[in-house]
């Protein structure tokens, strides 16, 4: 049995200068909502407590183990239209028990760029919301069958060709803005979006990633499977990718020192032989045209003069 997962964060860090490591281990990150299906039946949708939750709301909530939190905003919670038949909406604090046991048995999780749920799951972020550690192994990715399938690597577009469910483009808007810190004014204070003060932003949210999950799962019901030797490439690249590079810091450092002093070296020179700082660069270049007695400092001419 495969569980689909998607999940929506927060963070202070910016992913797409980050990339997925960083943003991962930053302090600031967390998770704001888990939609996970088991093969093709209902979308249950965890909302666990985070910082999108006002610290004033949190004070008047009675939040103890997995019981639910009866003063959430009803008007963040996501329309029973939109939610599949039969799914169950969590609002607890600990990890939903079919989806923390299936990560403990060992059952596989598959997602749409693997790599960001695995990473962020496994990360500060997931053992803050109880969510147990879970190998490479368990995991396969969504996009790299459709791409092994030649198809396009971002969901949307991948859905499109083959006619299976279409991605929600709208609630795409909407996460991008509650997902990063905004900026405050003196009419609205407030560093980011909070839910008992803009519910039906947290309700659009949830409702995407909703429609993510079944997005991805339907595409991967439809196209191949990958073969186990390229289930093995994905697994050795996603280890790759996780040991990183092994960088030699001391020798950085020396070599930066080294260059650093060389520069003082060659400003020093040039000081001494034409009474100019390297970077006074039009009293530079109008001495070498001088001395030299050229026109201009364009490559081929310079060639010339060093022949």
């Amino acid at each position: 049995m495969a569980c689909h997962i998607d999940i929506e964060t927060f963070s202070e860090e910016d992913l797409k200068k980050a990339g997925t490591y960083r943003y991962a281990a930053h302090l600031s990150t967390e998770i704001m909502v888990v939609c996970y299906q088991f093969d093709d039946g209902p979308v249950h949708v965890w909302i666990p407590p985070n910082a999108a939750w006002d610290p004033e709301l949190v004070e008047e909530m009675d939040i103890v183990g997995t019981e639910p939190v009866e003063q959430f905003p009803e008007e963040a919670l996501p329309r029973p239209e939109r939610m599949t038949p039969g799914a169950k909406l969590h609002l607890q604090t600990e990890c939903p028990d079919d989806l923390r046991l299936h990560a403990e048995i060992g059952g596989e999780f598959r997602a749409w760029n693997a790599l960001f749920e695995r990473t962020l799951l496994n990360g500060p972020a997931g053992k803050a919301i109880g969510f147990p550690a879970t190998p490479i192994e368990q995991w396969m990715c969504v996009m790299a069958k459709a791409q092994a399938a030649s198809l396009p690597a971002a969901l949307e577009h991948a859905a499109n060709a083959c006619g299976t469910h279409k991605k929600d483009k709208a609630g795409g808007k909407t996460m991008l803005q509650v997902a990063k810190p905004r900026n405050p004014s003196k009419k609205d204070p407030d560093v980011r979006w909070y839910i008992n003060k803009h519910p039906d932003k947290y309700r659009t949210l949830y409702e995407y990633c909703i429609d993510d999950v079944l997005a991805e799962a339907d595409l991967d019901r439809y196209i191949p499977e990958l073969p186990p030797q390229e289930v093995a490439a994905y697994h050795l690249d996603q280890t790759i990718n996780d040991r990183g590079v092994k960088v030699d810091m001391p020798a950085i450092e020396d070599t930066m020192f080294l260059v650093d002093e060389y520069k003082e070296l060659l400003a020093a020179k040039c000081l001494e032989w034409t009474g100019l700082r390297p970077s006074q660069n039009e009293k530079l270049g109008a001495w070498v045209r001088d001395y030299y007695d050229i026109e201009n400092l364009q490559a081929p001419t310079i060639r010339e003069v060093l022949k």
